[in-house]
C-alpha cells in the first residue's frame, strides 16, 4: 500500500493509509506543504497477531476514520472492509475502488487453510460480498491478467494493475550476471505448504548431501503457528537451513536484502488452482534484481523468464539433486536484461490515469 499505491497516488493529493502495522511503525500526520514522501498519514488497523477480536475492532476503526477524514476516493485492498464501505456509502458520495489482490474465493476453497463445511460457507460469504460490491463500488483494479476471466463482478469499470517491482534505485551485484559458483538459496515471501516450503527444504537436504556449500535462508511470514512450530522442530538439527520468521511480519526491505544476498531464489510453488494462472510478485522482484531462480515447472512463468534466461525450471520432488546443482552451475543467466517491463513504473501511470478519471 505504501511503496506502490501510496507513493504513486501522493502525486494526486494527500494519502491516508489504514493497514496492519509493523512492530516499528510510527504514526505520521499529513502536512499539505510537505514533500510527496511525507504527504501520507498512517493509521494502524491492528498490531501483532490478527485475532478475530482485532479484526472486528478494525472495522470500527476504519469506519471512524472514514467519517473523520471524509476522503474523496477510497481504495480498499481488503475484502473484509467491503461491508464498511457499503455502510459508508449511505453517508457519502466519495468514489470507491476495490483493488482485487487475489482470488480470495479460490484461496479459501483450494488452499489448505480452512476445513470442511466452514471452508465452503466462508468462500460463499466472501463471493457474495464481492458480487454485492457492484451496488456501491465505482471501479475495480485487478492484480492479475487472469482475474478478468475468473471474475464477473468487476465488469462495469476496471483496470489491470500488475504487482511489479517498485524501487527507485536497484543495486545490481555484477556477479548476478554470471553463473554463480556458490549455492546460497533463499525462500522468501509467504511461507506455506501451498507455496512449497516443504518441497524446498527436502530438495535442499538432498543437495546438501551432495554439496556441503549448500545453504538455505527461509525468511517471511508463516501462515500459521502450527506450521511455525513444525518448521522450528524440523530444522533444529539442520544448521545449513536458517529460518527467519516475522512476528508476525517481515519488513519488505529485509526480504529484498535477503534476495540480493542470495545466489538463487527458490520458487517451489505447488500446482494449485488458486495460483496457477498468477504471476508471483517475487518473480517480478527477482527479474528486476537480476537474481537467478529455481522454479517449479509452470508454463506461464516459463514464458515470463525465457526472454532473459532468468531461471531453471524443475520438478522439485522428482529432479535428482546432482542434476539440479549441475544445471545451476552451468547455466548462464540473464543473457538479456529485464527493463521497464518488470518495474512498477510501467503500472504507475495506468493507476494514476485510472484514478484521475473517477
Amino acid at each position: 500500500m505504501y511503496e506502490k499505491f501510496g507513493l504513486s497516488l501522493t502525486k494526486k493529493g494527500e494519502m491516508f493509509i489504514f493497514g496492519r502495522a509493523s512492530p516499528t511503525a510510527q504514526i505520521q500526520s499529513v502536512d499539505k506543504n510537505a514533500t510527496i514522501s511525507n504527504r501520507i498519514g498512517f493509521y494502524d488497523s491492528l498490531r501483532g497477531e490478527a485475532t478475530k477480536a482485532k479484526r472486528i475492532i478494525a472495522w470500527f476503526k476504519f469506519a471512524a476514520l472514514c467519517f473523520k477524514i471524509k476522503p474523496d476516493i477510497i481504495v480498499t485492498h481488503c475484502p473484509e472492509l467491503l461491508p464498511i464501505l457499503a455502510f459508508y456509502r449511505l453517508f457519502s458520495k466519495c468514489k470507491m475502488v476495490y483493488d482485487v489482490r487475489e482470488n480470495y474465493y479460490y484461496n479459501i476453497l483450494y488452499q489448505n487453510n480452512y476445513k470442511g463445511l466452514f471452508k465452503r460457507v466462508l468462500a460463499g460469504v466472501l463471493r457474495l460480498l464481492e458480487q454485492g460490491s457492484k451496488l456501491y463500488i465505482d471501479a475495480y483494479l485487478l492484480a492479475e491478467q487472469c482475474y478478468n476471466q475468473e471474475f464477473v463482478f468487476h465488469k462495469k469499470k476496471f483496470e489491470i494493475i500488475e504487482n511489479k517491482y517498485a524501487e527507485v534505485e536497484i543495486q545490481h551485484n555484477q556477479s548476478n550476471l554470471k553463473s554463480p559458483s556458490a549455492f546460497n538459496f533463499v525462500y522468501t515471501g509467504t511461507i506455506s505448504g501451498v507455496n512449497g516450503i516443504w518441497q524446498a527444504i527436502k530438495l535442499i537436504q538432498k543437495m546438501y548431501a551432495v554439496e556441503q556449500k549448500v545453504h538455505l535462508k527461509v525468511i517471511g511470514h508463516i501462515v500459521s503457528n502450527e506450521l511455525r512450530k513444525n518448521l522450528q522442530a524440523y530444522l533444529a538439527d539442520k544448521p545449513y537451513i536458517e529460518l527467519v520468521a516475522g512476528s508476525p511480519l517481515v519488513a519488505h526491505k529485509k526480504i529484498v536484502a535477503a534476495i540480493l544476498e542470495s545466489d538463487f531464489v527458490m520458487l517451489p510453488y505447488r500446482s494449485n488452482k488458486s495460483t496457477a494462472s498468477c504471476i508471483p510478485t517475487k518473480l517480478y522482484e527477482c527479474l528486476a534484481l537480476r537474481k537467478p531462480m529455481l522454479i517449479q515447472d509452470n508454463l506461464l512463468w516459463q514464458k515470463k523468464c525465457e526472454p532473459y534466461n532468468a531461471a531453471v525450471f524443475i520438478d522439485y520432488e522428482k529432479e535428482k539433486p546432482k542434476n539440479v546443482l549441475g544445471l545451476l552451475k552451468s547455466t548462464k543467466f540473464y543473457t538479456r536484461l529485464p527493463k521497464e517491463e518488470v518495474l512498477w513504473q510501467s503500472e504507475e501511470k495506468k493507476l494514476y490515469d485510472f484514478i484521475s478519471e473517477l
